[in-house]
C-alpha cells in the first residue's frame, strides 16, 4: 500500500471526525485500529476505505458517548459499502487483532504527561496539534503512542520556549 493512501484515509478520517465532532480519542483509536490491522495483513486499495470506516465505527462504539450510527458513516461513503460488507471487515479486525485494540493512545499519554508537567493549555493543544500531524506520516508509526506524545511535548517546550 503506498503512504499516500494511508495518508488520504487519515485525511479522510479527520474529515468524518469533524462533520460528527468526535473527540480526539476516538479519532486516535481509528488510527491506532488501521495501523494495527495494515501491520497483520495486507489488504488492496480498493478495500482500504471499508477498512477505515470500519475503523472509525468501532472507535465510535467505544469512546463516544452517542456515537454515529453506521447509517451516517455509510452516508459519508457515499453508499460504497452494505452493512454485510462493514460488519464482515468489523469481525475481521477483531479477529486478527485478537480483540487488542483499545491501549492508550498518544492523546492519553498527552494528557498524563502534561498534567504531571502542570503544562497550560496553550501547551497542551500545541502538542495535541503535533500529534495529531504525526498521524499523517507513516514514517512515524515505528514509535509507541507514549514516545510520540513525549516528543510533541518536548517539541511543543522548544517551540514555544523560543517564541517568548
Amino acid at each position: 500500500m503506498k503512504d499516500s493512501c494511508r495518508a488520504f484515509m487519515v485525511i479522510w478520517t479527520i474529515e468524518v471526525q469533524c462533520q460528527y465532532k468526535l473527540s480526539t480519542e476516538c479519532f486516535q483509536l481509528a488510527i491506532h485500529i488501521l495501523n494495527q490491522f495494515l501491520s497483520t495483513m495486507p489488504i488492496s486499495t480498493s478495500r482500504l476505505h471499508l477498512l477505515n470506516l470500519t475503523a472509525v465505527h468501532m472507535a465510535a462504539k467505544i469512546e463516544e458517548v452517542a456515537p454515529p450510527g453506521l447509517k451516517k458513516l455509510m452516508a459519508v461513503s457515499e453508499g460504497k459499502f452494505s452493512r454485510k460488507d462493514v460488519r464482515e471487515m468489523e469481525h475481521q479486525i477483531l479477529y486478527n487483532l485478537e480483540f487488542n485494540f483499545n491501549v492508550p493512545t498518544t492523546f492519553t499519554y498527552l494528557q498524563i504527561y502534561c498534567k504531571w508537567g502542570g503544562f497550560d493549555n496553550r501547551k497542551f493543544f500545541f502538542a495535541q496539534y503535533l500529534t495529531e500531524l504525526s498521524m499523517v506520516s507513516d514514517r512515524l508509526m515505528r514509535f509507541g503512542p507514549s514516545e510520540l506524545a513525549a516528543a510533541c511535548l518536548i517539541l511543543t517546550l522548544l517551540y514555544l520556549d523560543t517564541e517568548s
